[in-house]
């Protein structure tokens, strides 16, 4: 049986290609069966061939580079009193309005036509914010070695304060990643209303990190200390 690296990348490659199905079907579907919409919808396409080949491979690098934040990324949410209730609450809401986002996309291009598309530039800076975004969530990985899907307290696990490279100037590197990446997709697919459609997922993430920093604040030691050092948790100079 595989075990160790190899296993790991193969599970890292696999959740990659999932991920890409997953926003195939999200942005796709509505995209075919929406009056005006079309199966073949070029520029779709084209993001979801670049993100699956840049996804892998920063998956590959991230395995090689960063094992233990990969291994992270796979750790199973516990069932007991080290995960707080508010993470239990919120995290299925921040999905919701995840997949709502990507839904808005294909129904703001091909049928509700809310504002008009971005013009060609604009297309080009989202490309430079979707490689943006996701290079920033490699880092947090590369960064951070118990950089779980859930919040929960790791203590037992040796747990230690992130605070190289990008955490010296952000608390939440990982989330601060999302948006760069998500506006950035949604502006090279030509919709406005996708952008407008984050305000939802800001809006619960801000909720989430509350209840993240009160587990870390209970469970991190040093934690306090980072917070008084790196005063921002997602933008510099603003929050």
């Amino acid at each position: 049986m595989l075990g160790g690296a190899p296993m790991l990348m193969i599970k890292g490659l696999v959740g990659g290609l999932f991920q890409v199905l997953m926003f195939a079907v999200l942005l796709l579907v509505p995209g075919g069966l929406l009056p005006g919409g079309t199966w073949k919808w070029e520029r779709a396409i084209y993001f979801l061939a670049a993100y699956w080949v840049a996804v892998e491979i920063l998956v590959v690098w991230l395995c090689i580079a960063a094992p233990a934040g990969m291994e992270a990324r796979f750790k199973k949410a516990p069932k007991d009193e080290r995960r707080p209730k508010g993470d239990r609450i919120l995290l299925p809401i921040l999905l919701f309005f995840l997949l709502a986002f990507f839904i808005v996309i294909p129904m703001d291009v091909f049928y509700f036509h809310s504002l008009p598309k971005p013009k060609l530039a604009w297309s080009i800076i989202g490309v430079a914010l979707t490689v943006f975004g996701l290079i920033s969530s490699g880092a947090s990985i590369y960064a951070n070695a118990f950089i779980t899907p859930t919040i929960q307290d790791q203590s037992e696990e040796g747990q230690t304060v992130a605070d190289t490279g990008a955490y010296s100037v952000v608390r939440h590197l990982y989330y601060a990643s999302l948006f760069p990446l998500l506006t950035g997709i949604s502006m090279w697919l030509e919709s406005w209303l996708g952008v407008i459609a984050l305000l939802p997922v800001l809006f619960i993430l801000v909720l989430r990190i509350r209840v993240e920093e009160e587990t870390l604040k209970k469970t991190l030691p040093g934690y306090l200390e980072y917070m008084e050092k790196v005063k921002y948790r997602l933008l510099p100079f603003i929050w």
